[in-house]
């Protein structure tokens, strides 16, 4: 097992030292754990905050992974039966000592349940409590999968068009017609350029590194903002950052507030003039605490990513800039993979991320609901490094690659 690459959650708490502390717990539960790997990447479901994962694999392929928010405290559990590409059951940890909701959890892995009572669970178990709080507040959630509908091939197929409602790029090109609309931005060309399409195809890195190889100077001449996606948050960082190139990534809240979408209209319009106002409740203040004026002329260029489908977007957004969709089918995503794989974690032997991109492309031709994108290929390599067991490593890529 290496925890080289586990990310840290915030500056006091790592993944490697919650794995060892979880699995201490379980042993001292009583269920015994062979395999354990981090869930790399954060995710974040809907109404729920961003959480990083502990995976648990026993050898009966038990699954279970513990899931963590930023300031280290459990939040929830996910489930899997040794059939299922998807969790079936999501145990929220509400309230009660963490202790408790590791002892459930241990519990509920050995039989996922829709009669699970997680309180008697506890109760049991009361000889492993190092702290013993109020254990009805232990939630559990029963995640049922979607039932499956029985379609011909074409009516799938036109189903998850449907239900995606991405128009699918040329990959050939797509890629190029991206370059030529950052350097656009770059030269001053435009002002505002809207990047939609599906997650992991490498819209972000491909326009962080086409601005870095501009000998543009990350901090002075453009800024990457991850998430900052309130009305105010955006106001303040146009204010702070005008008149560099501002890239607004994972933002996409902000078409669904008003507040938020108004100010957005000010940075992407095209006019020679952007004029961008905050008239909204009190006023606002800098990092610095210097109070931000209630309106200001903008001077600097917006290029915004989204991962949602272009045809979702608010027209009067997507009227004031250059807007492209960057949305591969199965097919040439696994295209994709196959060229860039000498670049994807070249310290690792080229036999094993082989091995991982062909699995991968195996699991798309049988698995429902698979994701296919960069970061699917770079977990599947990463487990395959790690896991011996290529049964156990599988199961694990599968469930990596079906989480929706």
């Amino acid at each position: 097992m290496k925890f080289s690459d586990w990310k840290i959650l915030n500056e006091s708490t790592d993944l490697r030292k919650k794995a060892e502390e979880l699995r201490k717990k379980l042993e001292k539960a009583g269920y015994n754990i062979p395999y354990v790997i981090a869930n790399w990447e954060p995710f974040k479901r809907e109404g729920e905050p961003e959480q990083q994962s502990i995976l648990f694999t026993d050898e009966k392929l038990r699954t279970f992974r513990v899931n963590y928010v930023g300031s280290g405290r459990t939040f929830s559990a996910d489930f899997w039966k040794p059939d299922s590409n998807k969790p079936v059951i999501t145990m929220y940890h509400v309230d009660g000592s963490e202790d408790d909701f590791i002892v459930a959890a241990a519990e509920v892995a050995k039989n996922p349940s829709k009669n699970v009572k997680v309180q008697k669970i506890v109760q049991s178990k009361n000889e492993y409590i190092s702290e013993a709080e109020d254990k009805e507040k232990l939630e559990v959630k029963i995640t049922d999968p979607k039932p499956e509908v029985d379609l011909d091939p074409e009516a799938k197929k036109a189903e998850k068009n449907l239900e995606d409602e991405y128009d699918y790029s040329d990959p050939d090109t797509i890629f190029e017609d991206l370059k030529t609309y950052v350097g656009m931005i770059i030269k001053g060309t435009q002002p505002s350029l809207l990047i939609t399409g599906s997650p992991g195809v490498g819209k972000t890195y491909l326009v962080t590194k086409q601005l870095k190889d501009a000998d543009l100077i990350p901090g002075r001449d453009f800024v990457h903002v991850k998430g900052r996606s309130t009305a105010a948050g955006m106001y303040i960082t146009l204010y702070e950052n005008n008149g560099k190139i501002i890239v607004f990534d994972d933002c996409d809240s902000v078409f669904g507030t008003p507040d938020a979408l108004n100010v957005l209209k000010g940075a992407l319009d095209s006019y020679g003039t952007r004029e961008i106002s905050w008239l909204v409740g009190k006023p606002l203040k800098t990092s610095s605490g210097d109070i931000v004026p209630k309106s200001f002329e903008f001077t600097g260029r917006v290029i915004f990513i989204s991962n949602m489908p272009q045809r979702k977007i608010d027209d009067a957004i997507k009227s004031r800039s250059f807007v492209v969709e960057v949305a591969l089918t199965p097919d040439d995503m696994i295209k994709k993979m196959r060229k860039e794989l000498p670049n994807v974690h070249p310290e690792v032997p080229l036999p094993i991320r082989k091995e991982a991109l062909d699995f991968i492309e195996d699991a798309a031709k049988e698995a429902k609901n698979l994701e296919l994108n960069m970061r699917t290929l770079v977990k599947a390599i990463k487990i395959l490094r790690d896991v011996d067991d290529l049964k156990v490593a599988e199961r694990l890529i599968l469930q990596q690659c079906s989480y929706k």
